[in-house]
């Protein structure tokens, strides 16, 4: 099944006007220079995510161009551990053995905790999970 990120693009949008009312108002125009190109290469990166039988597919695209993908079989990973990122909100991150650890966040449909849960124990693979996911759980 295929997973995309969910990200809020109107706060975005809201948080770049009010750093050009700053500095318009302020006027420190070192806001405009940093901020608001990283919101923007924000609006226009994509996290993708797929979960079938025998591995799992990660891919970081910017507007459709995929700029980073990893293909990821059960002998390259570590373990997938879920836990609490802020007050409602689910994590999983996905340790692997060689390269970077791929950290989920946000992702829809809400189902991918479910399948990345069950994709791990079929491939009997440590699963960790905190207490505050746990209570995010009941």
């Amino acid at each position: 099944m295929k997973y995309h990120t969910n990200k809020s693009r109107v706060l975005s949008g809201l948080f770049i006007l009010i750093i050009v009312l700053m500095v318009n108002i302020y006027e420190f125009p070192i806001f405009l220079f940093v901020a608001v190109p990283v919101l923007l290469v924000q609006l226009i990166i994509n996290f993708e995510l797929m979960i079938e039988s025998d591995y799992i597919t990660y891919q970081i695209k910017l507007l459709r161009i995929p700029i980073y993908k990893r293909v990821l079989y059960p002998n390259q990973i570590v373990s997938i551990k879920f836990k609490r990122v802020s007050w409602m909100t689910k994590c999983v991150v996905v340790n692997v053995k060689i390269g970077l650890n791929i950290r989920m966040v946000d992702f829809t449909p809400d189902t991918v905790f479910d399948d990345l849960y069950r994709f791990a124990a079929e491939k009997d693979l440590l699963i960790t999970k905190t207490r505050d996911y746990k209570i995010l759980e009941m």
